[in-house]
């Protein structure tokens, strides 16, 4: 057990900042350590006891989403989507047209593809638009909707003191349309896109980044069977996620597929491939 190593923060029980790194495996959301040693000082290890004050309450968020005209007013203009246009050269035009329907997929001005995380309520927690060239490779940083709006905007206002926008899986939405089939996580929304078009037989859902596969997000899937497809260089990672998750949800089953490895060379390795990059390598 020890330190989680990546960039994940959460709110600190006692200075109630998001400065608290966990243990991983978790036993429990008070172990851990706040960054702010000179002002805080809260370490707590897995062998101590618990400490003697009281946290202050601290008050949550009250949420806020993206209203669905806002994505509504982008879900057009596929001809100039690059990422679609580049599946319609892979797979069959009703493939990929259930996929854009499915992912409720948009388009922004410049080419780029728009992937709206929606959870299981059917909000939209946020909208992120990233621009692929035509072999489907991202071209720069991805974007995000809500920082493209014009900023007199009153829901907007309220959505940028959000200290955490994103609480769901890209694909979180399709959770209950099919109760009993499998979920496949993945790291990019690019690869459960496409995952979706090759195996439909399960849900395909997105992480949005290798350290973004939190509790906070999978807790939605309790009951479930979920299979975890790390890239190649988050094979570790994964798997201490998903013995974690496996202890905070014991009705569910979290695995992960060493799939990538059969077929993954050295090179591919050190590159830190993803099933994306796998499944478009063979014209079909």
């Amino acid at each position: 057990m020890k330190l989680d190593t990546t960039s994940l923060k959460y709110v600190c029980p006692k200075c109630g900042k998001k400065r608290f790194v966990r243990y991983i495996p978790s036993p429990g959301d008070e172990y851990g350590r706040c960054d702010r040693s000179d002002s805080c000082g809260y370490f707590l290890k897995p062998n101590r006891t618990k400490p003697s004050w009281t946290p202050e309450p601290v008050e949550p968020q009250k949420p806020v989403y993206v209203p669905w005209p806002v994505l509504q007013s982008i879900q057009k203009g596929y001809a100039n989507n690059t990422f679609v246009q580049n599946l319609l050269k892979q797979y069959e035009p009703r493939q990929v047209q259930t996929a854009v329907a499915m992912y409720q997929l948009g388009t922004l001005k410049d080419g780029s593809v728009a992937f709206p995380y929606i959870d299981e309520h059917g909000q939209i927690n946020s909208i992120e638009a990233i621009l692929y060239n035509e072999t489907n490779h991202r071209t720069g940083n991805p974007k995000w909707i809500h920082k493209l709006l014009p900023q007199d905007s009153p829901w907007l206002q309220e959505y940028l003191r959000l200290e955490r926008k994103t609480n769901c899986l890209f694909g979180a939405h399709l959770a209950h349309s099919a109760p009993n089939a499998i979920i496949a996580i993945v790291e990019a929304p690019k690869t459960a896109v496409i995952a979706s078009i090759e195996f439909p037989e399960c849900i395909w859902m997105a992480s949005f980044n290798v350290s973004s596969l939190a509790y906070y997000k999978v807790k939605a899937l309790a009951g479930r069977r979920v299979i975890l497809y790390p890239d190649l260089k988050a094979e570790e990672l994964w798997t201490q996620k998903a013995q974690e998750f496996n202890q905070l949800m014991p009705d569910s089953m979290f695995t992960v597929s060493n799939a990538l490895r059969d077929f993954a060379s050295p090179d591919d390795v050190e590159q830190g491939l993803d099933l994306a990059d796998f499944l478009q390598e063979e014209p079909r």
